[in-house]
């Protein structure tokens, strides 16, 4: 995802000021709207294409640079604006120059994700093979290599958070040998006397999606003073700025140098030969005029051999000065009159290039004019793949970023397999990707999503009459697939005919093979395996038409290391929803069940109760009665049963309680009279004095709670006997009491009564085990606590102790 629509990007898309704001640059860069209409371009667009801005602006893109009607297929700008992210492409395009170019498109988007405008750059990137060479060659990042970069690597999260700074960093900040950065965690605009004022002013711009580049003088935290040249690198995802990476320079000795040039020149000589950047003297007429040690190691020529020789001639293997779109620094000190810096393609003796970065200062003569100028130059080539290994890093980490975030958000599995494969080839820029699963018979692997041009697979599956779409290939032994799965390592093929025909048993794929090898227009070809801690669970491949290597295989399998583990994730989410809706489908019949034994046994019940009444009051005593008598206990008993199993229920319903004040008192002589009935038949004294309100924030079952205990008091109490109920304010909690003169329970018994369906013996009598479980639940609803001791005179004492203001919020 490109950058959001912030300050100047509201509505319209345009970089700050004017098209002439990008002069600056050392590369060819200009702005297109979303339908390929040049919107702005700068001075090195133009020299490039020899064209006036003017003659550039309003017009189509591929009408100005390709010549042609309508966007080439492998346009990136096409695919920017399809896909809102950043793409490129390596092409060699006559319009432009010899050589190949780097095509590189980065999207604006708005507040709706609407793409604003494309910030589309061109640079040289150097002639055919060599190019491509140097492309796989700073493909990937380890952490090893960032670990030993000569220069300083800072990486900032979405929030500018410093998080992680590599060892050169650390020695460029000051940090102490063995010490820990303070700055790690810190926003890096907040870094107490950082001293980047010139970079840390820019982080607005850098947030924006914008790269940024400059030099600085550095105090850092730790006191140490030097300059720094920086180059912010933005990283962008599904959600618009991700993160950034800082690539820092110190070039205090390459400035203290310049400085001390100036104030003398036998110093200077000296300096110059000791120096470890090379320091070259260019008169007007492009002639060297002399060089130190620095640029003969560098170039590989002597001093006798480029002294007196044209610098094009030397450094560039021309045969008259650079024109665009290669800069000539030595053209604009002598039109500025001012120093100028611009990064280089050099040639050395042998013909191999190397990057440099050159500082060009005017040397004035006695009248004030350019009489020669002196350039500064190194070597960058470290520096230059580190930032490239860097960016394929951050690419990764931003795929699986996207990821992440589609399992946090519990996305289908199926929209994880797609961002993965998608991902691969539009961030890591691999022409087709795959991912296929092993089966549960472990004998056929399933394509279970794809990333390439659907032109491709069309024309496949209309030669074929075979669905790409969750296409099943054998695991045939000797094939690549079994090697991949079986020796858990990659496999990198330029054969991708056999591939084809040796990962099927259908004949008719076997004779289309090289067929479709052909259309695919791939190179090579790597599959890796899929490894999780249950072992290889599938396999992601990938093709090129440019070539792969095999740091392209390892980093892959690397990188499927991740992947299997979000796969592996998103496998068990999908376990787990389903494990869930099986569970809830079990409580919706829980729940029916019991509505159904509610409605359909209470009402029988409840007949059988009332008739066994009437029969007992009618009946003479003697053996009918006692018989009568018993059936309505146990009608009761099943009363209560269904009754507290229904309560049980509304608990585990997960429903959120309410809560409302009440008056305790009352509550507990409700529950009295629901019992009073039986403590009369037993010739039982229920005792309860409380005097005035005694409020408390309860949910209405908080009558079960004393309904059960008070229940059970009398149910167990011996005849005679009395029930007494007491409640005490213990400042922000009620306490009440509820002594029996019952049988008592033993120590080991007195916590699982309360335990649902635990019935501790108490006597003959018998209960469900439902109503002190339930007592439980109702008291811990409130947040409050419910226990039993003995009576000293013999029985229990339960106490429950309920908050009065009800429970916290969660």
């Amino acid at each position: 995802m490109g950058p959001q629509g912030q300050g100047g990007l509201t509505g319209e898309c345009s970089l700050p000021e004017t098209s002439e704001a990008l002069d600056v640059l050392s590369e060819a860069v200009f702005i297109l709207d979303d339908d390929h209409n040049i919107e702005g371009a700068n001075r090195r667009f133009c020299e490039m294409l020899g064209l006036s801005r003017e003659e550039v602006i309003g017009r189509k893109c591929y009408e100005v640079v390709h010549g042609t009607e309508a966007p080439p297929e492998w346009c990136p700008c096409e695919k920017t604006l399809a896909m809102k992210s950043p793409a490129s492409a390596t092409v060699k395009e006559p319009m432009l120059g010899d050589g190949e170019y780097l095509l590189t498109t980065i999207p604006f988007l708005g507040p709706s994700e609407n793409v604003l405008c494309v910030v589309h750059t061109i640079k040289d990137v150097g002639a055919g093979a060599v190019s491509r060479e140097e492309e796989r060659e700073i493909a990937g990042l380890s952490l090893e290599i960032v670990e030993r970069a000569p220069v300083g690597i800072i990486y900032l999260d979405r929030d500018l958070r410093i998080v992680y700074e590599n060892p050169r960093m650390k020695e460029i900040l000051g940090v102490p040998a063995g010490e820990e950065s303070k700055a790690i965690g810190m926003d890096i605009r907040d870094v107490p006397s950082i001293g980047l004022a010139g970079m840390t002013e820019r982080m607005a711009e850098l947030s924006k999606g914008r790269e940024i580049r400059g030099e600085t003088r550095f105090t850092s935290i730790y006191g140490r003073e030097s300059i720094l040249r920086y180059v912010g690198l933005p990283i962008s995802d599904a959600e618009g700025f991700g993160g950034a990476l800082i690539v820092v320079e110190d070039v205090t000795e390459m400035r203290k140098a310049e400085e001390e040039l100036k104030s003398s020149k036998g110093y200077l000589l000296n300096l110059i030969e000791s120096m470890g950047d090379g320091v070259t003297t260019i008169g007007r007429d492009f002639i060297i005029r002399d060089v130190n040690r620095a640029v003969e190691r560098m170039s590989g020529h002597t001093r006798d051999e480029m002294v007196g020789r044209h610098c094009y001639e030397v450094h560039h293997r021309r045969k008259s000065p650079c024109r665009p779109p290669v800069a000539c620094a030595l053209k604009e000190v002598l039109e500025r009159k001012a120093p100028v810096t611009i990064e280089h393609l050099h040639y050395r003796k042998d013909g191999s290039p190397y990057p440099v970065e050159i500082v060009s200062t005017p040397v004035f003569d006695e009248k004030g004019e350019v009489s020669s100028v002196l350039e500064i130059s190194r070597d960058i080539t470290r520096r230059k793949e580190t930032e490239s290994k860097a960016r394929q890093r951050m690419r990764e980490l931003a795929l699986l970023r996207d990821v992440n975030n589609a399992l946090n958000r519990e996305s289908p599995i199926e929209e994880v397999f797609e961002i993965i494969t998608k991902g691969l080839t539009n961030y890591l820029g691999y022409d087709v990707s795959a991912l296929y699963l092993i089966d549960p018979d472990r004998e056929h692997v399933t394509l279970k999503a794809y990333s390439t041009d659907q032109r491709l697979v069309k024309k496949i599956e209309g030669l074929t009459g075979i669905s790409v779409d969750g296409y099943r290939a054998p695991i045939i032994e000797g094939s690549i697939i079994h090697q991949i799965i079986e020796g858990r390592e990659p496999v990198l093929t330029e054969d991708i005919a056999g591939v084809v025909k040796g990962n099927t048993e259908n004949p008719l794929l076997k004779k289309m093979a090289s067929k479709i090898a052909g259309l695919s227009g791939l190179r090579a070809g790597i599959g890796a395996p899929l490894i999780s801690k249950d072992g290889v669970i599938g396999i992601i491949a990938v093709g090129s038409r440019k070539g792969l290597s095999e740091e392209d295989a390892q980093r892959l399998t690397t990188f499927g290391s991740s992947l299997a583990l979000a796969i592996r994730k998103a496998h068990d989410t999908e376990e787990l929803k389903r494990a869930y809706e099986m569970l809830e489908r079990s409580d919706r019949l829980k729940n029916i069940f019991i509505d159904v034994m509610r409605h359909d046994l209470l009402n029988p019940v409840g007949i059988i109760s009332g008739l066994t009444e009437l029969l007992i009051e009618d009946e003479e005593e003697g053996e009918r009665k006692d018989t009568l008598r018993m059936i309505r206990k146990n009608a009761r008993r099943i009363g209560d049963m269904v009754y507290n199993a229904g309560i049980l229920a509304r608990l585990d319903s997960g429903d959120k309680p309410s809560f409302e004040e009440r008056d305790l008192a009352e509550v507990i002589k409700e529950a009295m009279a629901e019992h009073a009935g039986r403590a009369a038949e037993k010739n039982m004294d229920l005792l309860f004095r409380a005097k005035g309100r005694h409020p408390v924030h309860a949910n209405p079952l908080i009558h079960e709670v004393f309904t059960n205990i008070i229940g059970n008091a009398v149910k167990y109490g011996p005849e005679g006997s009395n029930v007494k109920i007491r409640i005490e304010d213990r400042r922000s909690l009620w306490r009440i009491s509820i002594c029996d003169r019952g049988p008592g329970i033993e120590d080991e018994n007195k916590e699982l009564v309360f335990d649902r369906f635990q019935r501790i013996e108490r006597g003959p009598i018998k209960g469900t085990g439902l109503g002190l479980a339930i007592v439980k639940r109702v008291v811990e609803l409130h947040q409050g606590r419910v226990w039993v001791e003995d009576n000293p005179g013999g029985g229990s004492i339960f106490i429950v102790e309920l908050p009065k203001r009800g429970p916290k919020p969660a």
